[in-house]
Formats: structure tokens, sequence, C-alpha cells
């Protein structure tokens, strides 16, 4: 099989002049697609030449080296008229996945020196099929307020919008009642780092429809730009395609957020000594029993302040384990309520969380995009005002939750479908799981385990730690009942009555709560 050179070109204005050249003899540019490549170079003659750019099948490969031999057998019938190109950053990748097909490297300019741009003018190019690609403009947005009057506008004039995390056949199918259509990629652009074969699966998606525009959140726009130079040629605001919408000019005083800042919650690595010294208190006081995990806690919580407060660690992660109702979640509520007294609890049900699309039911997409619907985790952040977050039942996560996880506790921040940026600094992350401890070194991923700055399992309580959460419960009742100006009827032998029943045979937390609730309720009275 005869080798050839590979031509590589630097960034998009290198690719443009060159795409300018071609559009000047007419001679048409090609991406590399299985099969279809093969039967293009097995139809041309010695006198025919074309050019195919492969840096979405290097990429491709990077993913799937098992189809490096697929792709070589495509270039059986390549010849020396043929030019084949590739990003710059790819070509080492591109010599040692098809290492059979090409030699040497040459920079993509060196072509017109040698004349060969020239050459290609008078070959025969009859036999060349299909029109030369036809490439469009990225319409770029603001922020959210841009985008949600992009959505009102397509509504009221039957244009079509969806995202491009959620298309598939059948979101192309429902679109068919438009006139016409907008694809938004931002959460293309934020998956693409860790999946570049989408870059291959995506192009053949765009060329086979029509009748479509590409938007995205200006912040994608150049990333975009760079992944796609040979399906579009340029970027523009928004505003020159729907000149209708008013949108507010960026003089400076209107600046996007890019990150929803932590500095707005209350953060228990962010309080004083003195405030933290409370807080430790209460949960000692208020979470019965497990007292080597709250002495681990309070120690491992005045390394995180000074860790989080150098900017040396983001995000504090404890995962407790053990069985259903001996304290796991009452952590997370004593912690969050000794923080503010009244507020929202950031509760996430893994239980729920078990299908192939839970990590779009955890991340969202934005509202208004056909089959989108609004992420849970970012939602209950922005209605708390604690940073706490509590992960309930986490072993039934999938392994993208699994994944997800992962970044989130390295970054400390994390990126939704939208492209609304959450910075989590100083928030405590409390994962529950009725797993033992060698379910959980069997189970979780080792990277995740390596994540988790602290793992306690919890045991069973004893029936003197029972009645320590009889008497809480009592006094909390009573408390409650005080404070709503409700009547106490209650005599201190049936107090005590209350206190000493029999709790050999309950091992729930919940379920000793319940036999308070049903021995004292009697004796509240309006």
């Amino acid at each position: 099989m005869e080798r050839f050179i590979l031509y590589t070109y630097k960034n998009i204005e290198e690719f443009n002049l060159f795409y300018s050249q071609l559009n000047k003899i007419e001679r048409p540019m090609y991406l590399f697609k299985f099969q279809e490549t093969a039967e293009l170079l097995e139809g041309l003659d010695e006198l025919d030449s074309v050019v195919i750019d492969i840096s979405y099948l290097v990429e491709y490969l990077e993913l799937h080296s098992e189809d490096k031999y697929a792709a070589i057998n495509n270039f059986d019938y390549l010849n020396e008229n043929c030019i084949v190109v590739v990003r710059e950053q790819l070509c080492n990748k591109a010599l040692e996945y098809l290492y059979a097909v090409f030699y040497d490297i040459k920079k993509i300019e060196l072509l017109e020196e040698d004349g060969e741009l020239e050459a290609l003018d008078k070959k025969n190019v009859s036999s060349i099929p299909g029109p030369i690609y036809s490439r469009k403009v990225i319409y770029e947005y603001r922020n959210n307020d841009d985008l949600t009057k992009i959505i009102d506008f397509s509504n009221e004039n039957n244009i079509g919008i969806i995202s491009v995390a959620n298309l598939n056949e059948s979101m192309l199918t429902s679109l068919s009642n438009y006139k016409s259509f907008l694809f938004d990629m931002t959460s293309f652009c934020l998956t693409i780092k860790e999946n570049p074969n989408l870059l291959f699966y995506y192009e053949r998606i765009f060329n086979t429809i029509d009748n479509y525009e590409v938007i995205v959140r200006s912040k994608f726009s150049d990333e975009l730009l760079d992944n796609f130079m040979l399906m579009f040629e340029r970027v523009e605001h928004i505003s020159t395609l729907l000149s209708d919408i008013k949108f507010n000019v960026d003089d400076g005083s209107n600046k996007e957020i890019d990150s929803r800042e932590s500095t707005r919650v209350t953060c228990i690595s962010k309080i004083s000594e003195e405030q933290r010294s409370v807080l430790f208190d209460k949960l000692s006081k208020q979470l019965v029993g497990h007292d080597k995990f709250k002495k681990r806690f309070q120690t491992a919580m005045s390394k995180f302040a000074i860790l989080n407060k150098i900017g040396d660690k983001k995000i504090f992660s404890i995962l407790l384990l053990g069985p259903s109702g001996v304290g796991k979640t009452e952590v997370a509520k004593i912690i969050n309520k000794s923080l503010i007294e009244k507020n929202e609890l950031i509760k996430i049900n893994f239980g729920n969380y078990s299908s192939r699309d839970s990590l779009n039911s955890l991340i969202g997409s934005p509202r208004g995009y056909v089959g989108c619907t609004e992420g849970e985790l970012g939602k209950k952040i922005l209605n708390s005002k604690t940073g706490i977050i509590l992960c309930d039942e986490f072993e039934k996560a999938t392994n993208e939750i699994y994944n997800f996880f992962l970044e989130l506790l390295e970054d400390g921040k994390y990126t939704d479908t939208m492209g609304e940026e959450f910075n989590l600094d100083g928030y405590i992350v409390i994962f529950t799981s009725n797993m033992s401890c060698e379910e959980y070194y069997r189970m979780i991923p080792p990277e995740l385990q390596s994540r988790i700055d602290m793992v306690c399992e919890f045991a069973l309580l004893t029936n003197l730690q029972k009645r320590e959460c009889i008497k809480l419960r009592v006094a909390q009742l009573l408390e409650k009942a005080q404070k709503s100006k409700i009547t106490v009827n209650l005599p201190e032998e049936d107090i005590q009555e209350i206190m000493e029943c029999d709790v050999s045979s309950i091992c729930n937390v919940r379920d000793l709560n319940r036999l308070v609730d049903d021995k004292l309720l009697r004796y509240l009275v309006k």
C-alpha cells in the first residue's frame, strides 16, 4: 500500500484561507466517513483529486482504536492527487493510528508554495460527487435573559428549539411541524472534551438535515467554531438572526454572571470558630450515639476550614454507611438547621436516579426546549441558603452520576446543560447508604472512593441510646407544642412511663419517634 503526506492547518484562520482557495477552483472538501470515503476514492480515476479532512476521525479513534484497521482500509484507493488534511494538534495521533496511510506531515500553506493548489484546478472534476459544503454562521447569546427571549420568540413564531443533549430521531420528527428550528449546542460543548467521538456522530446528523440554525452561549462559541471548522465559518451575535428581539447591549455595567457564587450561602467552613463550636455542640447533643463519628467530624471540619480558606480544598465530602434509621440523614438535617434555623435542605434521593437519563434529571437542560426538564440539583441549590447537600441511597446511582460527582468533588463546581455554572466552594456533601464498609469498597468505583474525605459506618443503637432518643423526642414535641400555644396535660409519671417503654425490638429511630408521637399526642389539647 502506497503511503502519502498528511497536511495540517493550525487554526480557524488557516482553515478559512485554505477553504476559500478550494472554493475558488470549485474543489469540494469532504469529511472522512466510514464506507462513504472508500466508495468516493474507489470511483476516482487518476486525474481526479479530492480534499478529505480526517480531524473528526482521529478524535473518534482515540476512543475507538479498534476501528483503526477499518479506517485504514477506507484509504485503499487514495492516490497522489488527493489531499488529506487534519488539525495540527491531532497530527501525531493521526500518524500513530493511520501509520499505513501516511508517512510525513506538511503545513497546509506549503500547498500554495509548491503550486499544488494551482495544479488542482487543471484536474478533471466531473466524477466528484456532491456540492461544496455550505458553511453556516454560529449565533451566540450572552446569558439566560437572552435565552429566555429567544425561547419566547420561537414559541410565538412557530420556530422549534432543541438542545443537542436531547437530539435523536424522535426529537427531529417532533420538529417537523415547525417552519424552521434552532439547535442550541451549549450542552454539546460541555461534553465534547470527555466524548470527542461525538464530533463524528453529530457532524453526520447535521449533514442529513436542513432548515436549521445553530445557537450557543457566547462563552463556548469559539470552541464550537474550532471543533466544526468545516460546518461553520464565523460567529455572530444572535441579534443578527433574530432582529425583532431587543437584546441588552453589554456596556460593561451588565456583565454576565458565569458562576453561582457560594458567598450568598452560609457554609460551615466560612463561619467563625465560635459559631462552629456551637454547631458541634448541637450535633453532639441532638445526634444520639455515634461518638466516634462526631469526634472525627469536628477534627476534620476544623482542618477543612483552614484548607478552604487558603483555596486548597473546595468541597468536603462524607459517606455515612449503615442500616436504615440510625441517624445518617439526621446529621445533614442538624447541620443545616444549626447554620440557618429555617432553611430548605438540599436533598437528592438517588433511589430515583437509577435510569439511563438520570444525569439529565440531576443537572437538567434549558426550560422551554423540546423534551427537556429542569435539573433537580441546580433548582434546590438556588432555593437553599446553606452549603449542605444530602445524597441519600447513593449506591443506587448510575455510573454517569458517579462520574459527575467525581468531577464535582475535584473542581468544587459544575456546569449544567444550560451552561450555568454553580460554584460550591465551602459546601459539605453528605452521601448516605445502607451498604456496609465491605460493600462500599466493592461497589463504589475506586477513583470516587479516593475523592471522599471521610467514611464512617453507623452501628445500631444500644437500648440506652434508644431511650436517649425517646427523651430527646419528648422534649422536642413539648417545646414545639409550647411555641404553638398548645396546652399539654401530661403528668410527670406519664412522661416517665413513655421514656421507660420497651424498646428492645425497635431498631429504627423513626419507629421510636412514631412510638413517642402515638403515646404523647393524646395528651395535647388545642
